[in-house]
């Protein structure tokens, strides 16, 4: 399976709501009294680290933008005693001063633990709001990105032989059978379409993929093709277009090939008829 920015920023979204979710249940969590028994504020500017351990006078953190709390506390449930060091459900820097100033003097803090999992609790209850909305500013923009990608290979990859308007008289879409584009030269008929899958095969095998760019055009019928083809280089990469002049419809792969026997794959499932090659690949269609 492809990992692609789509994949990748949805898994962002989800992660930011997972978070919201589970930080908003923490303000429903039973809350016990629990005892502070060490507490250190640390940041990263200076590097520097410094004791606020209950009693201690601590140090002013107030100039400190990167700043975060590791404690270590106990409580008891139902006789059971527990002991956790998770401050918060989020990034646990960054907080308010009043947030962690509150421990530099307190013994006695109030606890939030889950109520499943009584040994999972919190110092800070609520939700990270400032982490939730990166996940999904993070998640967002790359769906999005995921989508301007696409429509840029679309745009870039795809054929740069521009398309007759008048497609009867066009030398390759009117022909039915396989033609090759060599390297942006002219084009030529290889074979009638029955024997198209075979010579494609044999003709991707042969040329130079890295340095050259070739197009194939498997032409089934009048006005109904599919075009695979491309370069293996980083700047160009290889493409697929279906083109059906008489349904007035156009449709580009959405995950661009990696290899060259990805689009012999493309070809031989086209080659079947019907909508075989959509069934086994995802392709974006556009009506004219």
């Amino acid at each position: 399976m492809r990992i692609t920015s789509h994949m990748i920023g949805l898994i962002f979204v989800l992660f930011g709501f997972l978070l919201l979710v589970l930080g908003i249940s923490t303000l429903y969590w039973p809350e016990v009294s629990g005892r502070l028994s060490e507490a250190t504020l640390r940041q990263m500017e200076s590097g520097t680290q410094w004791s606020i351990s209950p009693g201690s006078s601590g140090e002013n953190a107030a100039n400190s933008s990167l700043r975060w709390l590791d404690a270590h506390y106990s409580y008891r449930v139902d006789s059971e005693y527990y002991e956790g060091t998770l401050v918060c459900v989020c990034l646990a820097f960054a907080l308010p001063i009043d947030e962690l100033s509150q421990f530099e003097t307190s013994r006695n803090v109030s606890i939030r633990y889950f109520p499943v999992w009584k040994s999972f609790s919190v110092l800070v209850a609520g939700p990270d709001l400032k982490l939730v909305f990166l996940l999904f500013a993070l998640g967002g923009g790359l769906i999005y990105m995921h989508r301007i990608v696409e429509a840029i290979i679309s745009k870039s990859l795809t054929s740069p032989r521009k398309l007759d308007p008048d497609w009867h008289n066009d030398a390759i879409e009117s022909d039915p059978g396989l033609h090759w584009i060599a390297n942006h030269g002219d084009s030529k008929r290889l074979c009638a379409i029955g024997s198209a899958y075979t010579e494609l095969k044999r003709r991707i095998g042969s040329v130079n993929w890295d340095n050259e760019f070739h197009q194939f055009f498997a032409v089934t019928q009048p006005g109904v093709f599919m075009e695979v083809g491309g370069s293996l280089n980083a700047e160009q990469g290889l493409s697929v277009k279906y083109v059906d002049r008489i349904k007035r419809v156009e449709g580009v792969i959405k995950y661009p090939p990696s290899n060259t026997q990805e689009l012999t794959d493309i070809v031989a499932a086209f080659l079947k008829g019907g909508e075989n090659f959509q069934n086994e690949f995802d392709f974006e269609f556009r009506y004219y």
